[in-house]
């Protein structure tokens, strides 16, 4: 890192007190409308150096990253720049496992930048990393990658019909033990049928328990709907 960062903030980052790692983020900060260019040069360093952050116990710096990194992806998106495969390789992964985080506060910031990541990166190529968080051994990131499977599916459907397939792992989570996963895929699922009707089925077709699982889909959507739009029922 020496090569590409001034001395001072060169000892901060790497410096073994999360204190001083702070203050060489607060630097990065305060400098960020002035260093783009810079910045994007060495993208793939800052990206290796968050991972290792993300793999720390401690939450102050930890929280002090996820304020950072949202400015980040902002300028990178002002900038009109799209990550490359490689720099999302090195990032997605760590960051997909991460959702799962025993910290409510922590989860919430993840999952919110990691919707701002189709910003940067096509949503057609976030869509399998985040479908990887599916088969996750925590049950949290299970969760947080079933509801993001949801909104992708909701916001960017056009962009990942392709991939509609690993709606069936969706599915695969309504047979879990863990309640809230069931309770997770159930909510993708009905977003699924929100946009493509009965043509859902084609996808989770597999499942043991289709029959059972597509009226509850069904059940779900026509409460969906009544909530929505009572008054237009009402009328007709």
């Amino acid at each position: 890192m020496m090569k590409y960062f001034r001395e001072d903030l060169h000892r901060r980052l790497l410096s073994t007190d999360f204190k001083k790692q702070v203050d060489g983020l607060e630097l990065l900060q305060k400098g960020l409308p002035s260093i783009r260019k810079e910045i994007i040069e060495v993208l793939d360093i800052l990206l290796r150096w968050f991972v290792l952050q993300f793999c720390k116990s401690n939450t102050t710096c930890l929280l002090k990253v996820l304020e950072f990194l949202p400015e980040l992806f902002d300028m990178l998106q002002d900038e009109g720049y799209v990550l490359t495969e490689s720099e999302a390789a090195i990032f997605l992964p760590c960051l997909t496992e991460k959702l799962g985080h025993n910290i409510e506060k922590v989860r919430e910031k993840l999952r919110e930048l990691t919707k701002q990541v189709v910003n940067i990166y096509l949503a057609a190529k976030t869509f399998p990393y985040i479908v990887e968080g599916l088969r996750s051994k925590n049950n949290r990131t299970r969760i947080e990658s079933a509801d993001l499977v949801g909104f992708l599916i909701d916001h960017h459907g056009a962009e990942i019909t392709g991939q509609l397939k690993s709606l069936q792992i969706v599915a695969s989570l309504t047979a879990e033990r863990d309640g809230e996963i069931r309770k997770a895929a159930l909510n993708t699922l009905a977003t699924g049928y929100k946009h493509l009707g009965g043509y859902i089925i084609k996808y989770i077709c597999f499942v043991c328990s289709c029959r059972a699982l597509i009226f509850s889909l069904i059940r779900r959507f026509l409460l969906f709907v009544l909530i929505s739009f009572p008054l237009f029922l009402t009328i007709g």
